[in-house]
């Protein structure tokens, strides 16, 4: 990450290729799952890297289709995120539901 900060991607790519994170897939559709299928193992503190907004927003699409199907809290209950005005009475959760 460090070098990346400065714009050194050379480095930064040799880095993690040393470390044997580098993992070349030719096939774009397989490439796109093979990401979203190693971000749902460990979301937390992952960051993907993309070349331009097109593959960036395949990546995103694959990365939430698939996190669909996947329970998110204890116990399988689904947590959602709303962005709600202040005031909002719909955005305020009921009893037994979790927002």
């Amino acid at each position: 990450m460090e070098h990346l900060s400065r714009g050194e991607v050379k480095k930064a790519i040799e880095k993690l290729d040393a470390q044997g994170r580098v993992h070349e897939i030719a096939d774009p559709n397989e490439r796109i799952k093979a990401i979203s299928h190693e971000y749902a193992k460990q979301p937390e503190g992952t960051l993907v890297v993309s070349p331009d907004n097109q593959s960036r927003m395949e990546i995103n699409r694959m990365i939430h289709t698939d996190a669909k199907g996947r329970p998110s809290g204890p116990q399988g209950e689904k947590r959602e995120s709303a962005l709600c005005a202040p005031g909002d009475h719909r955005c305020r959760p009921s009893a037994g539901r979790t927002i």
